[in-house]
Formats: structure tokens, sequence, C-alpha cells
């Protein structure tokens, strides 16, 4: 399943970024759009082929440090 291109998570009450979500290296589009998530954390840096990452209508008040 690590091969998963898209994943849409969105309106699922997520209050923490779901740290199984880092073994998704081959992820292209994550949608994370209307959860309760409050900061999104570095690991998601291993998803090497993120394209797109939808993370709004949260409750957002940090971001991990871009290179």
């Amino acid at each position: 399943m690590t091969g998963l291109a898209y994943l849409n998570l969105s309106n699922n009450k997520f209050a923490e970024f779901p740290s199984e979500l880092s073994e998704f290296t081959k992820l292209e589009t994550l949608d994370l759009s209307n959860n309760y998530l409050s900061s999104i954390p570095s690991e998601v840096a291993n998803l090497t082929s993120l394209q797109s990452l939808r993370i709004g209508y949260n409750r957002l008040t940090s971001l991990p440090p871009g290179d």
C-alpha cells in the first residue's frame, strides 16, 4: 500500500497528523482539509513524491520549517 498516489483524509476530525503517513513515499496528493490539525510535523518531508498537500480549514498554528 505504500505505492498509493492519492489519499483523501478530509473531514475526519484528526487532531494530529497521522504518523503512519510518512511511510507513503509514493504519495503525490494528500488531502487533510477540514480536520482539527494544529500543526504539520517535519516528517512530512519524507513524502518525497508529494506534489499537493491540502490542509485548508484546520486549526494550524505552525508549519515545519522549509529548506
